[in-house]
């Protein structure tokens, strides 16, 4: 039963994070929107805001720097007036979403973007403690790993390697969550070769 809740509540926040990325991406209201805009004293743009659904409640807001450039994006998903996802930007470019799946406003999902705006990261709490327990690394828009701390503990105890789409081995190790930035991939690994039995496949270090 555990680990169906678990698989359910992944499969909604990606659904969640799949619903919101692609429009917000750009920093830009869904087509008909009419947007209210707020300015500074110089008479910039610092927001823009919307009631998409016409319940009275604001349920998407966009912010701007000084240069003009979208700063940060946030909608409300379940039409409370508070935001459920938050889109951080850099240089105009998105680099960092947050969701709250259950719309409490606790932060259970994050997703990195490269410089062209694929997702190069997703991390996301499948314990509710607001601390990542499941990463997956992208390439070119393509699922290359992903490392799992079950336990929640802090430690990844589990990491599945992807090729072409499929699972390409995996390991059990033991690392800790703050080590994640700097991880060199373990020495061995465990894949199947084309008879299908298992076998040992060394990884450098350098």
């Amino acid at each position: 039963m555990k680990q169906h809740s678990l698989k359910k509540g992944v499969v909604f926040v990606a659904f969640l994070l799949g619903l919101f990325v692609y429009d917000s991406a750009r920093g830009q209201l869904p087509p008909g929107v009419v947007a209210s805009f707020y300015y500074d004293e110089q008479g910039r743009v610092i927001r823009q805001e919307k009631d998409t659904n016409g319940d009275g409640k604001i349920d998407f807001w966009i912010y701007y720097n000084k240069e003009g450039k979208v700063e940060r994006v946030e909608k409300d998903i379940n039409f409370d007036g508070k935001p459920d996802i938050w889109i951080f930007y850099e240089g105009g470019q998105p680099k960092r979403q947050e969701v709250s799946s259950n719309q409490d406003g606790q932060i259970d999902a994050w997703l990195y973007f490269d410089d062209k705006g694929d997702i190069e990261r997703k991390e996301v709490s499948t314990k509710g403690d607001g601390k990542p327990h499941l990463w997956e690394f992208y390439q070119n828009r393509q699922l290359l790993r992903k490392e799992e701390d079950p336990k929640g503990n802090g430690r990844v105890d589990r990491i599945t390697y992807f090729r072409d789409g499929g699972i390409g081995g995996s390991a059990g190790l033991k690392r800790t969550a703050k080590e994640m930035g700097k991880w060199i991939p373990s020495p061995t690994l465990r894949t199947a070769n084309s008879s299908g039995k298992r076998s040992i496949a060394n990884i450098a270090e350098g």
